[in-house]
């Protein structure tokens, strides 16, 4: 988890802690998924920006961090297909550095 933690710094410090790009509209109350939210470290960082956003995380393995309020992590393998229930649900998907991960195979 360490060494997640240590990604998502250096890409806040590579991108002038951008959280989202001020070119993205931003909702009032968004729902916003992360995909392969690893930590959460994004979420969480998000959550104090947007304390009325319902903000869902979704990775393979779910860390027992403690949470805010508006922050859900939900264990769920990216390579399966997401619930129908979730689909077209969110305002928003973030998902960094899965091209590593994501294979043809």
């Amino acid at each position: 988890m360490d060494r997640l933690n240590q990604q998502y710094t250096l890409i806040q410090t590579l991108t002038s802690n951008y959280l989202l790009h001020p070119n993205i509209s931003r909702p009032t109350s968004p729902r916003i998924a992360d995909i392969a939210s690893g930590t959460g470290c994004w979420l969480i960082d998000l959550s104090s920006l947007y304390p009325d956003a319902v903000l869902h995380g979704f990775d393979i393995k779910i860390p027992l961090v403690p949470l805010p309020e508006n922050v859900e992590l939900t264990q769920h393998d990216v390579l399966d297909r997401f619930p129908e229930e979730l689909r077209e649900t969110y305002d928003m998907v973030h998902m960094r550095l899965m091209s590593a991960a994501l294979t043809e195979s």
